[in-house]
């Protein structure tokens, strides 16, 4: 079996997925420590994959922390981008440049975070039931709606007529920047009847070549190596999130949790604690996120009709790379009949801590009692 699976059989998670059954939609859950909250919400995602879930980390560094737990999880570290269900949501500005932001402090627009940003609005409005992961900086900022995504979306499909100058003019107009040869998004640059363009939501260029008027060729392209990737039959090219450039009305943005609906949950650290951060968002953001299923973890609840659910798990002790204080925390574990199962996040890490119960010609005694697997991997758990 897969552990996030091993996990849907908790008290926990049947308790919770149980209240979600019987409607109850304004639950809090207190005594969450550690990658809890992230296994907790794995395990829904195998046991109930059809529910979206918008996981609300205090911080930038936590949601990176909390997104990298649910990859290892779900075995998604090694996917491409457009095949993973969990997806990072960062906020568009992060690194001081010539743009002036609302507090009146210069910030430049990080493409590789509008990249993500496009990539999760994207995969939203096809329907997908994503594990997206974001932080009140990147909630603050408005997204396209998916009525104003489809109608502003270039589709490139191949043998049929589309004029390379007309590409080349919505291009200018969803704002991206020519160059010799792309190598971020909000590029583009043509050779003759190619047009090279890297669009955002996408994990890889696309390279569009025509005959006369007609698309002859799509396909995905390694801006490195230049080398092909994938064959594609269409395309679709979406312009930049923040502004959208010339053809886009910019009235016809939402906040994020407007993706969210009635069967899909949002997990925050405290509600109230995140309106105090997304300032002017408030409205739209309750809007939306007041038709989801809402779980708060912390000490106390923004409702006070919540149902009340306590985890039962303690953090883990300072051990400070001390063997025999593992041991030792490892044998009271034991001798009070816990199940013990250290996860790791590759195979070799998994063999060298199984090597660790070995000293010289050894074997500890309770080492049988120990299954170490890898996290997301199929395993047999004893």
């Amino acid at each position: 079996m897969i552990l996030t699976q091993y996990y849907t059989h908790a008290a926990l998670t049947e308790r919770l997925i149980g209240l979600l059954s019987e409607k109850q939609n304004r639950i809090h859950i207190s005594g969450m420590t550690g990658s809890m909250p992230a296994t907790l919400a794995a395990a829904i995602a195998v046991e109930q994959p059809e529910r979206g879930q918008l996981l609300i980390a205090p911080s930038k560094e936590d949601a990176f922390y909390l997104t990298n737990d649910l990859e290892t999880l779900l075995d998604e570290t090694e996917l491409e981008i457009e095949q993973k269900r969990v997806l990072l949501f960062p906020a568009s500005y992060r690194k001081r440049g010539s743009s002036i932001g609302d507090d009146g402090r210069l910030f430049e627009t990080d493409n590789a975070n509008m990249l993500m940003r496009s990539e999760v609005v994207k995969q939203l409005a096809a329907g997908r039931s994503l594990l997206v992961v974001t932080y009140p900086e990147a909630l603050q900022e408005k997204v396209f709606s998916k009525r104003t995504l489809v109608k502003n979306t270039l589709e490139v499909v191949r043998n049929t007529p589309l004029g390379i100058d007309f590409v080349i003019d919505v291009l200018q107009e969803y704002g991206f920047d020519r160059v010799d040869f792309v190598v971020e998004p909000g590029q583009y640059a043509v050779r003759g009847g190619i047009i090279d363009v890297f669009s955002f939501g996408n994990e890889h260029p696309y390279r569009i070549e025509f005959f006369d008027d007609t698309v002859e060729s799509l396909r995905t392209f390694d801006p490195v190596s230049q080398l092909s990737i994938h064959q594609l039959d269409r395309i679709g090219i979406l312009p930049r999130m923040e502004h959208g450039g010339d053809k886009i009305e910019v009235d016809e943005q939402v906040n994020l949790a407007h993706y969210f609906g009635s069967r899909d949950l949002v997990w925050t650290h405290g509600l109230m604690f995140i309106l105090e951060h997304i300032g002017e968002e408030q409205p739209d953001f309750m809007q939306h996120i007041l038709n989801s299923n809402i779980i708060e973890m912390g000490n106390s609840s923004y409702f006070s009709h919540a149902a009340e659910l306590k985890a039962s798990c303690d953090p883990q002790p300072p051990l400070n790379k001390q063997y025999d204080l593992l041991m030792e925390h490892l044998t009271q574990l034991h001798e009070q009949h816990y199940q013990m199962i250290i996860t790791a996040s590759n195979e070799q890490q998994r063999k060298r801590l199984e090597k660790m119960w070995v000293t010289g010609d050894n074997v500890h005694s309770i080492s049988e009692a120990i299954q170490v697997v890898v996290a997301g991997k199929r395993c047999g758990l004893r």
